[in-house]
């Protein structure tokens, strides 16, 4: 029993860890901080990577032959048609389902030189179904298919198509683009009215 006695003693001695009000409430900020963060991540992620207007967005789409920017690039739709073959240069290229030729003009808005690519390119449907574009490296009907290698200097344009296979019947499409054909952060969707 004395040595119960000693331990409580001893025990008793002992200073208690002191707790202000202001510590309480440092914790309770970095627990909130932590919480926002976590949510703005979930937001910006679920939100397609981030900054995502249009398709897929809940906002209100562009239209073809708007320019549309984003960040240091400006988009220009002028035209869109659907084909079940296009030329090019070499024979005729056919689908059992169709192909959806974009064509586009992008200027450079930044300061240095802006590499544009099929990467910077998505097509949505109405139901939401995402489609990559096909990799072309030749001429479509005799335009110039986009590629990473011919960069746009500041204050410059480059017109070009892209293309993607869709399937028949494929409705309310609209192309989503995208300033960098890497991370695709930072896009806005087109109405092509097909």
């Amino acid at each position: 029993m004395a040595e119960n006695k000693d331990f409580s003693k001893r025990f008793e001695e002992k200073e208690a860890p002191v707790f202000t009000s202001n510590s309480h409430s440092f914790i309770k900020i970095e627990i909130m901080v932590a919480v926002v963060a976590v949510i703005l991540f979930v937001v910006w992620f679920v939100n397609g990577l981030g900054g995502t207007t249009g398709a897929g967005g809940n906002a209100a789409l562009y239209k073809t032959n708007q320019a549309v920017d984003v960040n240091n690039a400006e988009f220009f739709v002028t035209n869109a048609t659907l084909a079940t073959s296009y030329n090019t240069g070499f024979g005729e290229q056919k689908s059992a389902n169709q192909f959806l030729i974009v064509n586009v003009t992008v200027k450079n808005l930044g300061k240095e030189a802006l590499a544009v690519d099929n990467g910077n390119f998505v097509v949505i449907d109405g139901n939401g179904n995402k489609y990559d574009p096909k990799a072309v490296f030749t001429p479509v009907n005799g335009v110039k298919a986009f590629s990473f290698v011919d960069k746009i200097n500041p204050g410059l344009s480059q017109s070009g198509v892209v293309v993607f296979e869709v399937p028949a019947g494929a409705k309310g499409l609209a192309l989503r683009v995208s300033d960098n054909f890497v991370w695709n952060v930072n896009t806005k969707a087109i109405d092509l009215g097909i």
